[in-house]
């Protein structure tokens, strides 16, 4: 019974405490690379749009270049004009 009762306090030790950790692990940052770049609508649009039309700029004639890039918005009103060259991606965040 001793036993038992050991190895069912180990389980739910091990579910609590890995389920925390699951916790901490989604809420902090994703680091998804300097070539994958995520707005807000809060940001100031001239630094955005600065960006985009800086790599635009890069990947206009690069077909067989190695940069691949990826623009993330979070929902909201952007102002924006993005031009999008070989190997980039434009992708709305949903809701």
């Amino acid at each position: 019974m001793k036993s038992a009762l050991f190895d069912l306090l180990c389980v739910i030790t091990f579910f609590f405490s890995s389920s925390d950790l699951l916790i901490e692990t989604a809420s902090a940052a994703p680091d998804f690379g300097p070539n994958v770049l995520i707005f807000k609508p809060d940001m100031p649009m001239d630094t955005i749009q600065s960006r985009v039309s800086e790599i635009f700029s890069r990947q206009e004639r690069s077909q067989f270049g190695p940069g691949r890039y990826a623009f993330l918005f979070h929902p909201g009103q952007y102002n924006l004009d993005v031009n999008v060259g070989f190997y980039t991606e434009v992708l709305g965040l949903g809701l």
